[in-house]
């Protein structure tokens, strides 16, 4: 719900004066009806909705672009770090210490 209400702020003010108490009860209501289902229903509510949310607060398409790229970046470097480590390492020393 916290994520929700922040990414609720993203939109413009006056979207969300007029909008905002609508888009968040309609939200509560469709968790609760998801509530009793399986644990991947609730996360197609969850995703569905923030995803909604996120492209109507995000208008702007250099912004919507720049945090892409700004995500795949640290993504890549998330996953190539651990991976350069690795590499240098030699399996001997890697079974060894296991």
């Amino acid at each position: 719900m916290r994520l929700y209400r922040w990414l609720l702020r993203l939109c413009p003010k006056a979207f969300r004066e007029e909008y905002g108490a609508a888009m968040e009860e309609t939200f509560v209501r469709r968790l609760a009806d998801a509530h009793g289902t399986t644990m991947w229903r609730r996360g197609y509510v969850w995703t569905r909705e923030l995803a909604g949310l996120t492209v109507l607060a995000v208008s702007d398409m250099s912004i919507f672009i720049s945090t892409t790229v700004l995500l795949l970046s640290v993504t890549l470097l998330a996953c190539w770090l651990p991976a350069r480590r690795a590499a240098r390492l030699s399996p001997i020393e890697a079974l060894r210490t296991d």
